[in-house]
């Protein structure tokens, strides 16, 4: 007998084993999509033109990665086959959205997206000519207040831009004080962003912990700790 459906869909999974961790399901089920969306789950049989058979395969809800550097259109493709529907590059980030979204346009198997970074913002205030991270003042030199308010600034002009979080890695950007660290919290609260945060390195990792989940405390903002660092990196 055919479960009713309504509207009609136009892909159907079947005899796939459907785990889904919200409700514990784990069992052979019928998967079907109508408009990019799973519209059912079903014990019957479903109908629709197109039906892949999953036989042997478990079918699941795509995994999100919060921490990925590899932002390219290869990568992406073999993130899909590891069945990764999204992927995020929340840790170093971006100080450019638009140019770094634009870069991605059309070319991506899969959802993607960005944080803002204080790493790249620190880097662009102190004129650090480095690639990925700092080879230079943009981690050994302190800034100024008015240096700081230059990358509060770039940090919002960024999640207006559609940045999804705000990225920050201490342990790249030693000269950073905890004031500053702060005050790039203050901008994500402002928001309501999260901030994924790499932890100071070097002998007291608890230190380094403490220092961020003391910002979140003061200002309101969500964090997500990408690294908690066991060695001095």
């Amino acid at each position: 007998m055919l479960a009713q459906q309504s509207p009609p869909l136009e892909i159907v999974i079947v005899h796939g084993r459907v785990m889904d961790p919200e409700s514990r399901l784990d069992a052979v089920r019928y998967v079907g999509i109508q408009g990019g969306r799973i519209r059912t789950i079903s014990d019957t049989a479903l109908r629709a033109p197109v039906v892949l058979d999953a036989a042997g395969m478990v079918v699941a809800p795509g995994f999100i990665d919060l921490h990925a550097h590899g932002q390219t259109p290869e990568n992406y493709r073999l993130q899909a086959l590891d069945g990764v529907t999204s992927a995020f590059e929340l840790e170093v980030g971006t100080v450019d959205a638009d140019r770094w979204y634009a870069a991605r346009e059309n070319q991506a198997a899969i959802n993607y997206g960005v944080s803002v970074g204080h790493i790249p913002a620190r880097m662009a205030v102190m004129g650090d000519s480095g690639g990925l991270l700092p080879s230079g003042p943009g981690g050994t030199r302190p800034a100024t207040e008015a240096q700081i308010a230059q990358m509060q600034q770039m940090i919002e002009r960024g999640l207006q831009r559609g940045a999804v979080a705000v990225g920050m890695g201490p342990t790249y950007t030693p000269a950073a004080t905890q004031w500053e660290v702060l005050e790039m919290f203050r901008v994500a609260a402002k928001y309501g962003a999260s901030v994924h945060v790499h932890v100071r390195g070097g002998t007291d990792t608890v230190a380094g912990f403490q220092e961020v989940i003391g910002a979140s405390a003061i200002t309101g903002a969500p964090l997500h700790i990408v690294h908690l660092n066991s060695s001095s990196t």
